[in-house]
C-alpha cells in the first residue's frame, strides 16, 4: 500500500488568502433608462485596489432588487473609480443607487 503524505504549514491546508472580491459595492446612482456604452462608478469595499482589473467583466446588481443588473468590461480602474463599457442589462426602467459588484462570465452570443 502507498503511503499518503500531507504537508501542513503555517497557512494550513488552504494556503494564504488571495485577492478578494467580496463586499465591493457602489452607491453611484444609475438613472433610467439603462443603455449600452460607457459608465463610471465610484466603489468601496475591503478589497479596494486589489480585486478588479482592466479587461475584467463585471456585473452590477441592485442590492434592493437583485434581478436588476448591468454588465460590462472594465476599461479604467482607479483607487475608487471604475469605468466600464456596459453591453448587457436586465431591464431599462430603474433608477437605483446601491449596487453589488461581482465578476461575470462572458455574455452569450
Amino acid at each position: 500500500m502507498d503511503d499518503i503524505i500531507v504537508i501542513i504549514n503555517d497557512n494550513g491546508l488552504t494556503g494564504k488568502d488571495g485577492l478578494g472580491y467580496g463586499g465591493v459595492t457602489s452607491n453611484t446612482t444609475i438613472f433610467s433608462p439603462f443603455s449600452t456604452g460607457p459608465l463610471g462608478i465610484i466603489y468601496s469595499g475591503p478589497t479596494i485596489g486589489n480585486a478588479y482589473s482592466v479587461g475584467s467583466r463585471i456585473r452590477l446588481s441592485s442590492n434592493s432588487q437583485p434581478l436588476i443588473w448591468l454588465e460590462g468590461v472594465i476599461t479604467l480602474k482607479n483607487i475608487n473609480v471604475i469605468n466600464l463599457t456596459v453591453d448587457l442589462f436586465s431591464q431599462t426602467s430603474a433608477t437605483l443607487s446601491n449596487w453589488n459588484i461581482n465578476l461575470a462570465g462572458e455574455k452569450a452570443v
